[in-house]
């Protein structure tokens, strides 16, 4: 909400002194600053549990090569990176909050209003193609980078479950595995909107059975 702020008066002041700006270029200028910024971030999110999987993937090769206490260094560090990317990802739901539910809530308008037109208008398909909203392809970059990061972050569990299943019975290497579990379960990374709900691939599917409910109603109050 801030960074939106920020950026639509950057914008705004831009404007005032070029005098050749719209304020709704502004303010599509601001959103997409923030999509962008949303979008980065989020690949960075992918990136920072990719590298955990891979030093999780390095122990797992040189695990027998690994005496106890080096072995026990090298997973306690993994875990403290884990834990400090779901502070991380807390903050950013936190920031990045209204702006999506801004966006989720465009969509659905959006998209009502676009489908009326083609429903409700002589005009041919073909035109409404050409003006279907941006947000509509914008908060699917989004929501599947979103996504890619809950993948990425339980890959640390499905390759840490590889590492104990291999680990002798009762082995000081093996609890230091299960504890590494532990916390891949008590801090695995949760987006919401606003704390109202999750955001996940399943959010599309939640977003396409609202648009089809209102458009059902849309085309019975046409009817009557």
């Amino acid at each position: 909400m801030g960074l939106q702020l920020f950026n639509m008066i950057i914008c705004l002041c831009i404007a005032v002194v070029t005098q050749s700006l719209k304020v709704t270029t502004v303010i599509t200028i601001s959103s997409t600053s923030v999509y962008a910024t949303m979008i980065a971030l989020l690949l960075c999110f992918k990136q920072t549990y990719k590298n955990i999987n891979r030093r999780l993937e390095k122990i797992n090769l040189s695990q027998n090569g690994l005496d106890d206490s080096e072995f026990t260094r090298r997973m306690t560090l993994q875990g403290v990176y884990y834990k400090k990317m779901k502070s991380a990802v807390h903050c950013f739901n936190k920031f990045f909050g209204f702006s999506i539910f801004l966006l989720l809530g465009s969509i659905i308008f959006s998209a009502l209003g676009w489908l009326s037109l083609v429903i409700f208008s002589d005009t041919p398909f073909l035109v409404h193609v050409t003006v279907m909203p941006v947000n509509v392809l914008t908060s699917i970059i989004i929501i599947f980078c979103y996504d890619s990061v809950l993948e990425e972050a339980e890959r640390s569990i499905f390759i840490s479950l590889t590492l104990f299943e291999k680990l002798p019975w009762k082995s000081p290497k093996r609890k230091e595995v299960s504890a590494f579990m532990e916390i891949c379960k008590e801090y695995a990374p949760v987006f919401t909107v606003l704390g109202l709900f999750r955001i996940n691939r399943s959010t599309m599917l939640g977003l396409v059975n609202i648009i089809s409910t209102y458009l059902i109603v849309l085309i019975q109050s046409r009817k009557t």
